[in-house]
């Protein structure tokens, strides 16, 4: 897996996709969206071509493997610094090392790093590229695909090794289409800044660290079923928050039957029975009822 190359300490975020053609999960993903043109395997495999430049058919498919994605890592040299690093499983090297159309490389620690200039344009110009046993990782920071490299060099830790990376990784199913993994302690401003999504609701690190401080680290797994899709989640909870607070036992279950009024071709759905007060009762017992942070759940939610 990928988290044997990721710095334990400082990796924020990973977005792991199946990119198995043979795999169950993968064949049931394009099979469920066939009837969503935006969302269909031509429209992905449009995507990526034209963040790269490329021929999805001629230039990536002979090489790559089981998965791609890509990571969010904190800089160890320049402070509120990210790199964005994205990252394939190689099934050929001598394929991928074709595709690159290498123009110039450079030794490093024993690795060699390529500058790839597309030849088609494409959204990621000319990134540094690098290969580390049968994976391939790509930045447009230099720096980025050093430290890569330097963190296995000196056999530092990964993200493999994080005990909370694995308890997420080992509480959510093991045949998903796609994994998401976030550690709430590496996030920071430059972070909030990445995803316009959230800055542009006023969400950042003053709104929000409160409130983040309470968890640990969070993993959603999105499974293809045969009729829909499901997310499964699993968070972690930072215990040295919480000291002897006591927790409340739920005795009932509740099973929605909202889904039963929903439309088929609905993509995505969430609901609940008065989710306001279930929320809040969730905030208050992992907050220990603190008012603080009470407080800011409320503006937050108003908002």
């Amino acid at each position: 897996p990928v988290a044997k190359y990721l710095p334990k300490y400082d990796t924020i975020a990973v977005l792991e996709i199946n990119t198995n053609e043979e795999h169950n999960q993968y064949m049931k993903v394009f099979d469920l969206l066939k009837n969503q043109p935006d969302l269909s395997k031509t429209a992905a495999i449009t995507y990526v071509e034209n963040q790269l430049g490329v021929a999805y058919e001629t230039d990536i498919k002979s090489w790559i493997g089981r998965e791609a994605g890509m990571a969010y890592v904190n800089s160890k040299i320049e402070n509120d610094k990210i790199y964005k690093i994205y990252f394939a499983e190689v099934l050929s090297d001598k394929n991928a090392r074709g595709f690159l159309k290498e123009e110039s490389e450079k030794d490093y620690n024993g690795k060699k790093i390529y500058q790839w200039k597309n030849t088609k344009k494409g959204n990621l110009n000319s990134p540094y590229v690098t290969f580390i046993d049968d994976y391939i990782f790509a930045s447009q920071d230099e720096m980025a695909i050093k430290e890569i490299i330097d963190l296995q060099k000196k056999g530092g830790e990964t993200l493999y090794s994080s005990d909370k990376y694995n308890k997420t990784d080992e509480n959510l199913p093991i045949s998903k289409a796609a994994f998401l993994y976030l550690d709430f302690g590496q996030m920071n401003n430059e972070f909030f800044k990445e995803m316009s999504f959230l800055s542009e609701k006023g969400f950042s690190m003053a709104t929000v660290e409160s409130l983040l401080k309470l968890f640990d680290a969070d993993g959603l797994a999105l499974i293809a079923l045969d009729n829909n899709f499901e997310i499964d989640s699993f968070t972690g909870l930072n215990l040295d928050e919480f000291g002897d607070a006591e927790y409340l036992d739920f005795s009932g279950k509740y099973t929605a039957q909202l889904s039963d009024y929903v439309a088929e071709n609905t993509l995505a759905f969430w609901g609940g029975v008065d989710v306001e007060s279930q929320v809040k009762r969730m905030v208050e017992v992992v907050s220990g009822a603190d008012a603080g942070v009470m407080n800011l759940f409320n503006n937050l939610a108003e908002n």
